[in-house]
């Protein structure tokens, strides 16, 4: 990312250089989170690790239960439209995964992932990885 002078601010997408565009397309910037896995900080696959102001909200009781569970750099959440959703509903599906968690649903969740990761490779459209199907929130 382009570096500013101390002070200014200005939208993240205006500072992506090209490079850093193809490195976040293709997830390369998730890289170093693989250190915080060999901690035991996280695991592969979870719930999304949340922005600080997002890390307790006392007003939703279905928060502790989030966190239940380790974050992880895979998550089904990803799989429905991950940071495009209202945050709700990222709240919701990742309930779904914690509530449902098993050895069958880490392989899927990982299987699509790779598949998607790999159609960005080779330039297909990604657009497979927002037509899923959301899951029913009522």
């Amino acid at each position: 990312m382009r570096s500013l002078p101390p002070g200014h601010h200005i939208e993240d997408r205006l500072r992506v250089t090209k490079l850093t565009s193809y490195v976040r397309q293709l997830r390369l910037d998730e890289i170093p989170q693989i250190f915080s896995i060999l901690r035991g900080e996280m695991s592969f696959i979870g719930p999304r690790p949340l922005p600080p102001q997002y890390t307790f909200d006392s007003r939703n009781p279905l928060f502790p239960d989030r966190y239940s569970v380790k974050p992880g750099i895979l998550g089904l959440a990803q799989l429905y439209g991950g940071e495009m959703l209202p945050f709700n509903h990222r709240l919701k599906i990742d309930l779904i995964y914690v509530r449902n968690q098993t050895l069958c649903l880490d392989i899927l969740i990982l299987g699509r992932t790779l598949k998607l990761f790999f159609a960005k490779m080779i330039k297909y459209s990604t657009h497979t990885s927002t037509s899923s199907s959301l899951p029913n929130f009522s």
